[in-house]
């Protein structure tokens, strides 16, 4: 959806507590791996300035989709 990530979404993928995840989130933020937008119950995290390359380039670039029926 964007690329965009919300906190409760990256909480329940991961089965991480409230904490963790806003520990996580905070630290990726703090080191430009992710930049936040919006306030409160709206924020999202954005891919930051500083996310590396590699990483970067997989969420850019869209995958081909896969033929389930293959």
């Amino acid at each position: 959806m964007g690329n965009r990530l919300r906190r409760a979404t990256y909480q329940t993928d991961a089965e991480l507590s409230e904490q963790q995840a806003q520990r996580n989130i905070r630290e990726l933020v703090r080191a430009g791996w992710l930049g936040a937008k919006g306030e409160a119950q709206s924020r999202y995290y954005m891919a930051g300035p500083d996310l590396p390359k590699e990483i970067a380039r997989g969420i850019r670039e869209p995958r081909p989709l896969r033929d389930p029926y293959a």
